[in-house]
């Protein structure tokens, strides 16, 4: 059984662009999807590779873009959740070398996971077409600038935080845990995070008693922790397993160890990451709550909080301006270590050794992240 590849085309809806997997799926991959009006997408697509496993566990597997489309369909036009396009299955044509059949759902979620038995005994490849994000947004790149690893300014943390608890709040109410936070699965601009990848998440079970509790800790652990400490593994002794939604308790819960190395570390700041990361937080009202205080003392106004101190207001303007101004500099930076290499481009490396010296430099400020430790 042979899946999709770059250059394929999707009857008449699709064609295949590059893999834009962040980092190897376990369930699915994924690519740029073109369709007729020249739109980008994301399409994500079942392993065909898999069809090799156990059946039981095969089907298991299969199972996942199903309970993905569900959820996704059931938080459509959450202003933190990737978008669901399109639903179906896809198959190779007999003797077509990357043409492929295929059957769109729309967004008739239900229909199209009432068809997936039928579709897994013919070998056909369920398929997502999602939001395609910008690749330079995901906080898996955004932690990982090689050669070094960069933390992000306290000023964006807070303001990802705050939507962040905002979301387990709202996600929880509907009864579904997100379940497998990591840097690749959340998307980053500045100003507002996105979350894709969700088909390990789950709706919750009347037995599942702390499990909100463990959502807030993995998100804490895995996504809020990294981009405080600028690093790129996750903290001491965290471990979870990707397994589909409809499976038992995912993580393996072990004796975490935070051995805090970075000093600048503000406490209103570790008031609410030091528990969230401890597992001290059952419900994301109150993860919610001690994360609004820590804003609040930082000068942000929030809504149904009393305002901050007019210091602290005056503080939070200072520090938007200064960081608007180092993220111009950077830019500057970057126009200016091309113009030094493009300054080297008609001699050899000796011929001209200032050009080179002053494109490195700069070059090295860039990769150094020093604009953001």
């Amino acid at each position: 059984m042979r899946g999709l590849t770059i250059g394929s085309k999707v009857a008449d809806l699709y064609q295949i662009g590059v893999d834009i997997d962040q980092a190897p799926g376990a369930f699915a991959r994924t690519f740029v999807a073109t369709n007729g009006d020249g739109h980008e997408r994301a399409i994500k697509v079942f392993r065909s590779e898999h069809f090799e496993l156990p059946e039981e566990r095969c089907y298991q597997y299969y199972r996942t873009l199903g309970n993905e489309a569900d959820l996704l369909a059931e938080l459509k036009g959450h202003p933190n959740v990737v978008e669901l396009y399109d639903v179906g299955y896809v198959w190779p044509k007999q003797g077509q070398e990357q043409q492929f059949d295929a059957y769109s759902f729309g967004l008739d979620v239900q229909d199209f996971c009432a068809a997936m038995e039928i579709a897994f005994s013919r070998r056909y490849l369920p398929y997502l077409i999602l939001q395609r994000m910008p690749q330079g947004h995901s906080l898996f790149r955004l932690v990982r600038r090689n050669p070094h690893n960069v933390r992000l300014p306290s000023e964006e943390i807070i303001g990802m935080a705050l939507q962040l608890a905002t979301f387990l709040v709202e996600i929880h109410a509907r009864g579904i845990l997100y379940w497998d936070p990591k840097p690749e699965h959340f998307y980053w601009d500045g100003q507002h995070i996105t979350v894709i990848d969700w088909n390990v998440s789950r709706r919750m079970q009347s037995a599942d008693g702390d499990h909100k509790g463990q959502d807030i800790q993995l998100v804490a652990q895995r996504v809020l922790y990294p981009v405080i400490m600028g690093g790129a593994s996750y903290a001491t002794g965290a471990t979870i397993e990707a397994t589909p939604g409809s499976s038992a308790d995912p993580v393996r819960r072990e004796q975490i160890d935070y051995r805090w190395q970075e000093k600048w570390i503000d406490a209103a700041v570790r008031s609410w990451l030091d528990p969230a990361l401890r597992g001290e937080y059952q419900d994301a009202e109150s993860f919610l709550r001690d994360i609004r205080a820590c804003a609040r003392h930082f000068g942000w106004e929030i809504p149904g909080c009393p305002p901050p101190s007019a210091k602290a207001k005056q503080a939070r303007a200072s520090m938007s301006e200064g960081l608007r101004k180092l993220y111009k500099a950077h830019t500057l930076l970057e126009e200016a270590s091309k113009h030094f290499a493009q300054a080297g481009i008609h001699f050899l490396p000796e011929e001209y050794r200032e050009a080179t010296r002053l494109s490195r430099l700069v070059r090295e400020l860039l990769e150094d992240g020093w604009f953001l430790t």
